[in-house]
């Protein structure tokens, strides 16, 4: 469907079959589409040239859930964000390698975007008056990765909310100032979040930095998650669980406040120039022994040394052997007959720690003389 310009409002209704693929084109953002569109998973819709979508108060998109494709060079802009029903699509994934703003600032309903892909740009709102735009993206529940950079528009903040059980990567450079915050599913950084105001992970959301740098405060709440390694350059609070490994370091440029859980394995640590408080559970069981000099605790910290045996009971053929194991390692006993020249094997399967006293077992301990260690991973 194509509109050729001079302030033309077509509102045609457009269904797109299953596997099928249609294309919008428009010369013009003076000119808008009010009409809806449908279409089912399998579909593809092609935004062609400068295309407005103009209705206020009805998600035009909401009915389709196939591939919103903006190629380069070309522009879907949503005149009417206002209203607890915003617009886009929930069910959707926007491929987004030209650019897709708004014109007006937005109300509760934002623009939905159910999946986010693509290398283009993301923008705020470009009309005269100030305001923001809250982008919401993930409901479709998928993995998309988005190369492209989200900004501010020309008078507009803009908002990033992530939705859904899926993970968004961002591995761009990202420049808006709004907040951003992890509902659900995963927000994974592999880029950069330059000046967003605020990064929070809520309690059913997981903030991934994959080597990512982000320039703002971050708070992980209660029952949300910080993982991977990176740099934050303001204050982490963490009052639910950051887990870190790989043998990298997370660095925060700031100050640490731990109410929560924190981990740090297979040689990884973390780099505070600021105050680290912690009054919740520390483990660097298996991380980096040194902790930073201007480090304050009135919790539990665990390091190598919290890995100690309890107790050793030995009936016949049976050797047991009790130990307190932590959340997020593993416990495998292993033997060997001789330390001269050690041949180690596994001894059962691994214990996954659970904050509790745990017994590893030899039930073939019998008739032999064998030395036992017990490797903790990661």
């Amino acid at each position: 469907m194509a509109d050729s310009g001079g302030h033309n409002f077509p509102g045609n209704a457009i269904q797109v079959s299953a596997g099928a693929s249609a294309t919008l084109s428009s010369a013009s953002l003076s000119n808008g589409y009010t009409g809806n569109i449908s279409g089912p998973s399998t579909a593809t819709l092609t935004i062609s040239g400068p295309v407005s979508f103009s209705v206020t108060g009805t998600p035009q998109l909401s009915g389709f859930s196939g591939l919103v494709v903006i190629p380069s060079g070309s522009q879907l802009r949503f005149s009417s964000t206002t209203g607890s029903n915003g617009n886009g699509s929930a069910n959707a994934t926007f491929q987004v390698d030209g650019t897709l703003n708004t014109r007006n600032s937005g109300g509760a309903g934002g623009v939905v975007l159910g999946g986010l892909s693509g290398a283009g740009k993301v923008q705020g709102q470009t009309n005269t008056t100030t305001g923001s735009v809250n982008f919401f993206v993930g409901a479709n529940n998928l993995d998309t990765t988005f190369s492209g950079v989200i900004s501010n528009g020309t008078n507009g903040t803009a908002i990033l909310t992530k939705n859904g059980t899926g993970t968004l990567t961002l591995s761009g450079a990202n420049t808006y100032t709004g907040a951003t915050t992890v509902n659900a599913g995963t927000l994974k950084i592999t880029g950069s979040l330059t000046a967003t105001s605020s990064v929070t992970a809520a309690s059913s959301g997981t903030l991934f930095l994959s080597g990512g740098t982000i320039t703002s405060g971050v708070t992980i709440q209660s029952g949300g998650t910080l993982t991977g390694n990176g740099t934050i350059t303001g204050n982490l609070s963490n009052a639910g669980t950051v887990s870190c490994g790989t043998g990298s370091n997370l660095v925060v440029n700031g100050n640490i406040t731990n109410t929560g859980f924190m981990q740090f394995t297979a040689g990884s640590g973390v780099q505070c120039t600021g105050t680290f408080t912690n009054s919740g559970i520390l483990d660097v069981t298996t991380g980096l022994q040194t902790l930073p000099a201007n480090f304050t605790n009135t919790g539990t910290v665990y390091d190598s040394s919290s890995i100690k045996i309890q107790q050793i009971a030995q009936a016949g053929s049976v050797i047991q052997f009790d130990l307190f194991t932590l959340q997020g390692h593993n416990y495998q006993l292993q033997r060997t007959a001789s330390l001269a020249s050690p041949s180690w094997t596994n001894v059962g399967s691994a214990v996954a720690g659970n904050n509790t006293t745990q017994t590893l077992t030899d039930s073939s301990a019998a008739g032999s003389q064998y030395f036992y260690r017990i490797v903790v991973s990661p």
